[in-house]
Formats: C-alpha cells, sequence, structure tokens
C-alpha cells in the first residue's frame, strides 16, 4: 500500500500498475492487502507525461500549417476574360484559378492548348490566354482585352490582391500596344450573363453598345424640359433683376439727391471764402502798390532836394545882389530877367 484517505486506498501491484482501491478494513501504509479495484487510475512518470504533450503540440502545429498551405476549393471571385475568346475563371481567396470555363468555340481552343492552369495565379493563366490569343490571331497589336470580376462577398484584402495582378497583367502586355480594361460587376449580372451563354463582360458589352439608342430618343424629351426650366428661370431672373434695378435706383437717386443738398451749402460757403480770400489779396496788392509809389515819389523828391536847394541859393544870391545894386544898372548885370 503507497497511500490511503478515508475512503480508498492506492496500492502497487506486482506487475508495476498503480490502482485505486475502495478502504476494506484497517490497513496501514507499506501493508500487503487483497482488494477488490474499484477504480483504476492510470499515472503517469513525469517523462512520459512530458513526452505526450510535446508530441501533441507537435501534431497541432502541423495540422494548422496544412490547412494554411492547402489550396481551399472554395470559388470567391469569377473574372472572365473577353477577346474574341470568351473564357470564365473561378478563383479562390487568393486568385489562384479553381475553375475554367470557355462559352465559345474559340475560348475553347484557347483551353485546351493551355499547359497549366490548376492552382495557377490568376496573372499566370490570364498571360498565357493573351498569348494563345495572339499565336491563333484572335488578338492582334492595338487590341483590347476585357477583364470582368465579380465578387461572391467583397473582400478588403482579396481587393489589394486583385489590383496587384490585373497591374502585373498590363505591364506584361505594355510593350505589345494592348488595351486591358477592367471593369467590376455583381452576381446578379453574372447570373444573368450565364442564363444567356455568355460572360459577365460580353453582358456589359452588349449593354454599353444599346444605351446610346434608348438616351437618343429620351434626349428630345429631355431637352425640352431643360429648355422650359431655362425659360422660366430666365423670366424670373428678369423679373427680380427688374425689381432689383427700379430698388437700386430709386436708393441711388435718393443718395445723390441728399449729396447734392449737403455739398450746395457747402460748396457756397467754399465760393464766399475763395471771393474773401481774393478780396484780401487785392487789397494786400493794391497796398503793395501804392507804398511802391509812395516810396519812389519820395525817392524822386530826395533826389530832386539837391537841384531845388542849388535853384534856391541862386535866386537868394540874385536877390541880395539886385537890392544892392541901383535900378539903372539891373538891365546890365542881367538881374532884371529874375524879377
Amino acid at each position: 500500500m503507497l497511500e490511503l484517505d478515508e475512503e480508498f486506498v492506492t496500492v502497487l501491484t506486482p506487475e508495476g500498475e498503480f490502482l485505486r482501491l475502495k478502504k476494506e478494513g484497517d490497513c496501514e501504509v507499506g501493508e500487503e492487502i487483497e482488494a477488490r479495484a474499484v477504480k483504476k487510475t492510470f499515472l503517469f512518470h513525469r517523462r512520459s507525461f512530458q513526452y505526450a504533450v510535446v508530441s501533441a503540440l507537435a501534431a497541432a502545429v502541423l495540422l494548422v500549417i496544412t490547412w494554411i498551405q492547402w489550396p481551399s476549393d472554395a470559388v470567391c471571385a469569377y473574372m472572365s476574360i473577353d477577346i474574341n475568346p470568351s473564357i470564365e475563371t473561378g478563383v479562390d481567396d487568393e486568385l489562384r484559378v479553381l475553375t475554367l470555363k470557355a462559352y465559345n468555340e474559340e475560348g475553347k481552343h484557347v483551353i485546351a492548348a493551355l499547359t497549366s492552369w490548376k492552382h495557377e495565379p490568376f496573372s499566370a493563366v490570364a498571360k498565357q490566354i493573351i498569348e494563345l490569343s495572339e499565336k491563333k490571331g484572335y488578338l492582334k497589336e492595338g487590341g483590347e482585352v476585357l477583364i470582368a470580376t465579380v465578387e461572391k462577398e467583397h473582400n478588403d484584402s482579396s481587393a489589394r490582391k486583385l489590383s496587384a495582378e490585373l497591374a502585373e497583367i498590363q505591364r506584361s502586355v505594355a510593350n505589345e500596344r494592348i488595351v486591358i480594361t477592367t471593369v467590376n460587376s455583381t452576381m446578379e449580372v453574372r447570373n444573368r450573363a450565364a442564363k444567356q451563354g455568355m460572360t459577365t463582360g460580353k453582358l456589359l458589352q452588349i449593354q454599353k453598345k444599346a444605351k446610346p439608342s434608348s438616351s437618343t430618343s429620351a434626349k428630345p424629351n429631355k431637352e425640352k424640359e431643360e429648355v422650359g426650366k431655362k425659360e422660366s428661370a430666365t423670366s424670373n431672373k428678369e423679373k427680380g433683376q427688374g425689381g432689383k434695378k427700379e430698388s437700386t435706383k430709386s436708393n441711388k437717386e435718393k443718395q445723390q439727391d441728399g449729396k447734392k443738398e449737403s455739398a450746395k451749402p457747402n460748396k457756397e460757403k467754399g465760393r464766399v471764402a475763395k471771393n474773401e480770400y481774393a478780396k484780401s489779396s487785392k487789397k494786400k496788392e493794391q497796398g503793395g502798390k501804392k507804398e511802391k509809389e509812395a516810396l519812389s515819389l519820395k525817392g524822386q523828391k530826395l533826389e530832386q532836394l539837391p537841384q531845388m536847394k542849388q535853384r534856391h541859393s541862386e535866386q537868394k544870391a540874385n536877390q541880395q545882389k539886385k537890392e544892392k545894386q541901383p535900378p539903372h544898372e539891373w538891365k546890365n548885370s542881367g538881374l532884371e530877367k529874375h524879377i
């Protein structure tokens, strides 16, 4: 006996097995007993347990890796290629080709000539289809390749991968002057195209060609409506502009009248001030002239003063001389002239 508790005991058998038995009677650890097994428990050694855990983890990791790397067989999107051969491919979320279907005889010839396509990237399969179409004469320089994409459910990761794949296809045919046109559509359009026995891209091409005729018939009515709208809008606009012009004109006239009235007294004041200034200036000029004339007269008088003094002195001398001489000598002396 190795271990005991109130109800069970753990014993080691001669074969080396550990058994858990129901306790019967009194017993002690180390004692040999014989009893019926109630529950058999397998107790592993520590080393054996570690090996078991490591093995289980390794198996789980291997299973996950295998599941990730193994290609999924679920179609996530349909991508059709239309040249003259019309071919539709079904791709998974990694854009690997899972299904390939031809919608005309030319498409069947191209698919029959493909070397490998199952689980190949869509870009690689599309390049093969384009090259074979060129070799068979379906596609010439300057031709167009229409690639239509229909997603079952939108996935951002798949959309980014799709953009990269289409860019790779465009780069591969850039030197050959081949136009790659890409369009997106819905499952509803794809199902309708499949019922009519054509690819999604082909149905979109037909709808695009049919649109101009329907739009042309609707164009006259639309033009009439637009003309009527324009005419009504023009009349309303003219009315509005006329009312605006009249109100603006009256306001403008009032402003001008007010400006004239306010400017009139100011103008009169200005004229009076100008007249007063002119009068004062004229008076100053006249005063200056009179002063100049007075100064010139004064100068003349000053210049004549010595002559007048000399004459006065001469007259005085003659008078004195006359007084001294007798009257009968005045004629001879010349004093008679001065009398």
